[in-house]
């Protein structure tokens, strides 16, 4: 309906990052799920992990012909040439109710939220329609945008998924938001996303957006646990609304109350992001854990990409330098790019 939705230039570091952020939680690889193919960038960066099967719905089917046709550079067509990808033409909630599978991961990108019908996916049935259809250590990665929404509805959205999981976090690349949800804990196996590190095609994934590591995204993670709960609990002094307000078919709170973020006055990036920031937990939350470490070597390398990809050059030159072991290689890989001056500030 005339609404920009994908490219091939800008678009395509939010699309990657849907797919990199939630495989760093993920712990099996038979099945994923991909809700909205698009240009089908993150599809394809799936598409670089282990998975056993890829399913992919699209509710539009010329929006298949237009990913086939002009979106090759960055799709590689891999719903065409991958043997283990079933791409189907059908709504992403209804294909979840008829589905029969459970997946070990879910990633959906639709269209903006204040778009009429969107907020069904970020209601509370289509959470709980998500955790039926996701396996006990299973994750749910949503695109949350954060340009023209009110922090209220977005605590909203993040109160609403949280109804429903015990375990949500949120993640913020440059100035897209990505939800993450789980029924179990979420855990960073350090062995195996290191051997993801050396895979060429996932190292290409990486290279384009500017990130040397797997362990890196970490370094964009807003909100968990604690923090997550301190950050909800604003949400009746700023909404006017009680603590347990959600999002649901029958009171639709997000359907009515986000499309009045198009009108605001003012830009409401810095204002979510600054909320977010005062919250953040400095390094890795406690409550986030680490399996699979050989040393702590290797946990200072984690806590200098955090510090890089935060902008603290400072903190992370000086944690890089302790590094020692094997890991010490990437260390001062990632030390030379902040003395270049190639690292800089995300937000």
């Amino acid at each position: 309906n005339g609404k920009f939705q994908g490219n091939d230039s800008g678009e395509v570091g939010a699309q990657i990052r849907f797919a990199l952020i939630p495989i760093l939680f993920t712990q099996e690889f038979k099945r994923a799920l991909v809700i909205g193919l698009g240009t089908g960038s993150t599809l394809r960066t799936v598409a670089q992990f282990p998975f056993e099967h890829i399913d992919v719905v699209e509710i539009a089917p010329h929006i298949v012909g237009a990913a086939r046709l002009w979106f090759e550079d960055v799709n590689g067509l891999v719903f065409d040439r991958d043997p283990r990808v079933s791409l189907s033409i059908a709504d992403g909630r209804n294909y979840l109710l008829l589905s029969r599978q459970r997946y070990d991961l879910i990633t959906i990108e639709i269209s903006s939220i204040w778009i009429s019908g969107e907020a069904d996916l970020y209601n509370q049935e289509f959470y709980e329609l998500c955790r039926k259809r996701l396996k006990e250590r299973g994750v749910l990665q949503q695109w949350v945008q954060i340009h023209h929404m009110r922090t209220e509805d977005l605590l909203v959205i993040l109160n609403t998924a949280a109804s429903v999981f015990p375990h949500v976090a949120f993640f913020l690349g440059p100035e897209q938001g990505l939800l993450l949800a789980s029924s179990s804990p979420l855990e960073f196996d350090y062995r195996k996303i290191s051997s993801f590190d050396s895979n060429p095609l996932v190292k290409a994934e990486l290279a384009a957006i500017d990130v040397p590591g797997m362990e890196a995204l970490l370094g964009e993670l807003m909100l968990y646990g604690d923090s997550l709960r301190q950050a909800l609990a604003f949400l009746p002094r700023l909404s006017g609304q009680p603590q347990g307000l959600v999002s649901t078919d029958f009171q639709p709170y997000l359907e009515y109350r986000t499309p009045r973020g198009n009108a605001l006055p003012y830009n409401t990036v810095p204002g979510n992001i600054n909320f977010m920031l005062r919250l953040r937990p400095p390094g890795l939350p406690d409550d986030l854990t680490i399996r699979n470490l050989p040393s702590e070597n290797e946990r200072n390398l984690i806590l200098g990409y955090i510090a890089s990809q935060r902008g603290d050059l400072a903190a992370a030159l000086q944690v890089l330098a302790r590094v020692e072991g094997p890991a010490r290689a990437r260390a001062q890989e990632e030390m030379s790019r902040i003395q270049s001056g190639e690292r800089r500030k995300m937000w």
